[in-house]
């Protein structure tokens, strides 16, 4: 079972208020600025697929892998409210070292923090590796991760979030534990669910997410072993060098070999 697995039903509530039209202009920005043109996209980590269907809209075609098979039917269903984007996407199950399909794409893509599950430096390699089999030669590789200076100079803190649509409210609690010897953090989420209309507690789920957090010249040799040269680090989202004050990071490389 994934860390998702549970909670794959209430994932697009609990993260109602992400940017992600936001975030598919800029993955779609640095693909123009770095890449020749080529449409085909490989995106390691779907989810239920709200990346892949924007990207859609915006001219490529996404083949997306998760590792959670309720993730992947929720990605399919919802594909089925878009049908002009349904004929640019496909969906499969399977891991992220292990997934193997019979295309070359133009890029490579991996968002929300999916490397940092990679807590391991031999499967960490192992996912790298394999994305680099899937891409054309000078293929694209774009993906994010937590950043070693921001997570150790504003240390993950206890949070408590509430999102609510017109049939459940979730309230959710988490608490990170900091593993400094291996740049990990160990995330529990306890999320209680409640029906609105009879004000009654459906249940709860607990989830423990082990994420890794990374450092420049540490990605750059991990990429290196893995036929990649590293082309750009950038703060998330805003393209700006990073600082010890930027959480989330953008790394863009390059198949070389």
């Amino acid at each position: 079972m994934t860390q998702f697995e549970k909670g794959a039903a209430y994932y697009d509530l609990l993260y109602s208020t992400k940017n992600y039209l936001g975030e598919t202009e800029y993955v779609s920005d640095l693909i123009n600025k770095y890449q020749t043109p080529g449409k085909n996209i490989l995106e390691m980590g779907c989810g239920t697929g709200t990346h892949a269907i924007f990207l859609a809209k915006k001219g490529f075609n996404l083949t997306g892998i998760d590792l959670s098979s309720e993730m992947i039917e929720l990605a399919k269903a919802k594909l089925e409210n878009h049908p002009k984007e349904r004929d640019r996407i496909e969906f499969h199950q399977s891991e992220g070292s292990a997934f193997k399909i019979d295309k070359t794409f133009d890029t490579a893509i991996s968002l929300f923090h999916v490397m940092g599950y990679f807590v391991e430096n031999e499967s960490l390699l192992c996912a790298f590796k394999n994305i680099h089999s899937h891409l054309a030669n000078k293929g694209l590789f774009i993906f994010d991760t937590w950043y070693g200076p921001g997570v150790l100079t504003d240390l993950p803190k206890p949070t408590l979030r509430r999102f609510e649509n017109e049939n459940l409210k979730i309230t959710r609690f988490s608490a990170p534990s900091l593993d400094v010897n291996s740049n990990t953090v160990d995330v529990r989420y306890d999320i209680f669910l409640e029906e609105k209309q009879k004000k009654s507690l459906l249940g709860s789920i607990s989830e423990k997410h082990l994420v890794r957090f990374f450092f420049i010249k540490e990605m750059e040799h991990y990429l290196g072993q893995s036929g990649f040269e590293l082309l750009s680090s950038q703060e998330w989202m805003t393209g700006k060098a990073p600082t010890k004050d930027t959480f989330g990071i953008c790394f863009i490389a390059r198949k070389i070999n």
